[in-house]
């Protein structure tokens, strides 16, 4: 590849480097595992992500991530559900888990059409969880 092709480039540590393509040659190799550049080759690591996070607040720890992944199917596939740990400052207290959760998906919506709350049944109440994609 002819290195003219770069439009711009950033490094991303000391190993790796950021690099945006021009569209003729983005579309060349965006299926590619790699590139050459002269005698040496470089793998592609994709930046652009097609998948999403939602965050969900306030989910109480006996919901199951099941009925969780259930309520979002309206937003599109949910790939994985995740919680964080509280952040206490002290160590004693750093096993504790918040209400938080995190949704990866592949999500129709933008971030501005997500839904401010999510409904969900559990044990024939129904339970408003707050949602942000920030």
């Amino acid at each position: 590849m002819d290195p003219k092709r770069i439009a711009y480039a950033d490094t991303q540590g000391t190993k790796s480097a950021l690099l945006i393509f021009t569209e003729e040659t983005m579309t060349k190799v965006a299926f590619s595992k790699s590139f050459g550049i002269g005698s040496v080759n470089f793998p592609i690591h994709p930046y652009i992500r097609s998948h999403s996070n939602i965050y969900l607040k306030s989910v109480p720890p006996f919901i199951l991530v099941s009925l969780v992944e259930d309520s979002l199917k309206a937003l599109g596939k949910v790939i994985k559900i995740s919680r964080s740990r509280v952040r206490f400052t002290q160590t004693e207290f750093q096993y504790i888990y918040s209400f938080a959760r995190k949704a990866t998906g592949k999500f129709k919506m933008v971030n501005k059409d997500v839904p401010r709350e999510n409904e969900l049944r559990y044990e024939g109440t129904d339970l408003i969880i707050p949602i942000d994609t920030a």
